[in-house]
C-alpha cells in the first residue's frame, strides 16, 4: 500500500476545513485506501472463528503498520502547516518519518518487520487447512 520512494503522489493539495479531523480527510492519498482497510478489518472476526484466536495477532500487526504510516504522514503534514521550518531544523526526524511512509528510503523501515510478522502469523494459521489432505 505504500508507494516506493521517488514516486510522486498525484493528489492536489487542499485546504483543511475546521471540521476535517478524520485521517482520511486530512490525508487525501489515504482516503482512496479507506475502503480496502475497512474490508480487511471486517475479516478479523470471521477469520478468528475459522482459524482460531492466533490470527488476531496478524490483524493487530496490520493495524499497527497502518497507524505507523498514518501517524507519520499526519506529523509531516502538520510540520508543513506550521511553516516547514522543521524540515530544515530537524532533518533527522523528517528522514525518519519519510522512511516510514515511503518504501526503500534510507534509514530503518519500521513497517516492514510488522507486515512480515503479520504474514508469518497468517501463513502459520492457514497452513494446516491448506495442507490438509482431501
Amino acid at each position: 500500500m505504500r508507494a516506493p520512494a521517488g514516486s510522486a503522489l498525484k493528489t492536489k493539495p487542499r485546504q483543511m476545513q475546521a471540521s476535517s479531523t478524520h485521517i482520511s480527510s486530512r490525508l487525501p492519498g489515504l482516503h482512496s485506501k479507506a475502503d480496502f482497510f475497512s474490508d480487511v478489518r471486517s475479516k478479523r472476526y470471521r477469520s478468528r472463528a475459522l482459524l482460531g484466536p492466533p490470527i488476531d495477532e496478524a490483524f493487530t500487526a496490520l493495524d499497527k503498520a497502518v497507524w505507523e504510516v498514518q501517524s507519520k504522514a499526519m506529523m509531516l503534514s502538520d510540520m508543513v502547516k506550521r511553516g516547514g521550518a522543521a524540515f530544515e531544523l530537524h532533518t533527522d526526524v523528517v528522514q525518519q518519518y519519510e522512511s516510514t511512509i515511503w518504501q526503500h528510503m534510507p534509514g530503518d523501515d519500521p513497517v516492514e518487520p510488522i507486515v512480515k510478522r503479520a504474514i508469518e502469523v497468517a501463513e502459520a494459521s492457514c497452513r494446516p487447512i491448506l495442507e490438509r489432505k482431501q
